[in-house]
């Protein structure tokens, strides 16, 4: 059986917050892979946060819930990278909307 870096846990080495953080992710998962954005347990944000470690979450249009804090506040950004059209909804676009929103950045 070949090697496969996605099978690796995310090196977050920041807050789980950052794009930095989310890009790592984003480029641990297949990119051809599809996401629902607006089903609340499929979209690309929950699954994130969950793999991140985050219990019970639950991701509003400016917010998300966990088990630990509620209202929890998300950059515009993060919503940008998760939505877009239905054809797109793929890790593999989202990956690219946050490089592009990280090099926008600096």
């Amino acid at each position: 059986m070949l090697y496969d870096k996605r099978w690796e846990k995310p090196e977050v080495k920041d807050d789980p917050l950052t794009i930095e953080s989310l890009i790592a992710w984003l480029e641990r998962q297949p990119a051809d892979d599809f996401y629902e954005y607006d089903e609340p347990c499929a979209c690309m944000l929950h699954q994130y946060f969950t793999a991140m470690g985050f219990e019970n979450v639950a991701v509003g249009p400016w917010d998300f819930d966990h088990a630990g804090a509620t209202g929890v506040m998300l950059s515009d950004a993060f919503h940008d990278i998760a939505s877009a059209s239905p054809g797109l909804c793929t890790f593999g676009a989202a990956l690219e909307r946050a490089r592009a929103e990280l090099a926008r950045l600096r």
